[in-house]
């Protein structure tokens, strides 16, 4: 355990080193709990083109950390089973308007290849409670908890073959940013450097449950390539079969496809999706208008805006059985958001992407399939 450290004004800066760190390959570690670290919580970070391997963690714990509670960098072969991570990205000041911070929170997983994130718990964090990004090639986050954070609880930008299903993330009732919560589930490009990937490819987002958060699902445009003019593409999106409850906050969207997205090779499906929103706010934003973004069918309530209907759109009140009950931090029952027996979205589809053999419950899906992630 680290020391711990004053209000913000009074911290020192942060060191960007970890109160516990890999340098090694073929380390496994295991039942580690650090606490108020004033730089990173746990690291394990090679180097450029001297890539660590085959590093594993399991049952893992941390909280209020200054900067990123796991940061994983250029690493190879990693395994992060169980754990749970709390309050990082403490560098954020509390006393200033959540909607002004940008800073990590929970775990970092960057510029390495293949890593398998399961069984996780990440939540309240001034940050993303899970980002994807920056060159990494191969990675599956599944069966994991995302609550309560100031950023977007899943972010994945300039990342190419993941895999996020089976996923919970949501706001709970009594979160420190209930009035402007962060985004569900966010892809994006971002301009780096030119070695860097500088695209979203090959990623599927499957059976993943996600309430009261801010825009549910959001696939952003990017930024512009310096000298170039274009955004980054993103091609080889799939988005399927999951439900987006009630998003909520200043703006609040259940999906939106960024009309200035830019999209190659095998496009961009998102289909089968629940939506259903409530609350104040357009349930969906701006859509692309590309030929290589297919966004149907999918279900909603209520109709959303006409840029984004759709063949076999159903647009119903699809009866799930408690959408408006309490959250509680770390309890959210999952059965509220299942489809009641008399819904019109169940038992509907005809076809089904071939990833998605289950449904949120890890129970088979049957000939006749339903939207979103229950069946």
């Amino acid at each position: 355990a680290g020391g711990s450290f004053p209000p913000y004004g009074n911290k020192a800066p942060s060191n960007f080193h970890g109160i516990f760190e890999v340098t090694a390959s073929y380390v496994t570690v295991q039942d580690l709990r650090v606490l108020s670290s004033q730089g990173i919580g746990i690291k394990a970070e090679g180097l450029p083109g001297t890539h660590l391997t085959d590093v594993n963690f399991y049952n893992v714990y941390t909280n209020k950390t200054y900067k990123n509670a796991i940061r994983i960098q250029y690493v190879d072969n990693v395994i992060l089973d169980g754990g749970d991570f709390s309050e990082g990205g403490y560098d954020a000041p509390w006393e200033r308007p959540v909607t002004t911070l940008n800073h990590p929170g929970c775990v970092s997983v960057k510029n390495g290849v293949t890593a398998i994130v399961t069984n996780m718990k990440s939540h309240n964090h001034w940050g993303e409670g899970i980002i994807v990004g920056d060159n990494q090639n191969g990675c599956v986050v599944h069966h994991c908890e995302f609550y309560d954070c100031m950023s977007p609880l899943l972010y994945a930008n300039n990342c190419e073959n993941v895999d996020f299903h089976h996923n919970l993330m949501y706001g709970s009732d009594a979160s420190t940013f209930y009035a402007d919560p962060s985004l569900g589930i966010y892809l994006n490009c971002e301009y780096l450097s030119p070695a860097d990937i500088n695209r979203l490819t090959n990623i599927r987002v499957w059976n993943n449950l996600v309430v009261k958060t801010g825009t549910s699902f959001r696939l952003g445009a990017g930024e512009i390539n310096p000298g170039t003019g274009l955004y980054p593409p993103s091609s080889g999106i799939e988005v399927y079969n999951n439900s987006f409850f009630e998003a909520r906050g200043g703006a609040p969207k259940g999906l939106v496809l960024h009309a200035n997205a830019r999209i190659t090779g095998t496009g961009v499906k998102v289909k089968h999706n629940l939506i259903y929103q409530t609350t104040a706010g357009s349930v969906v934003g701006s859509s692309s208008s590309d030929p290589l973004i297919e966004h149907w069918p999918n279900s909603w309530y209520p109709a959303p805006a006409a840029s984004i209907q759709g063949p076999g759109d159903l647009y119903v009140n699809q009866l799930p059985v408690a959408p408006n009950a309490p959250i509680a931090a770390g309890a959210l029952n999952v059965a509220n958001y299942a489809c009641s027996a008399a819904s019109p979205a169940k038992n509907v589809l005809t076809a089904l992407n071939a990833v998605v053999t289950d449904d949120y419950s890890g129970n088979p899906r049957t000939s006749l399939y339903s939207f979103g992630a229950f069946e």
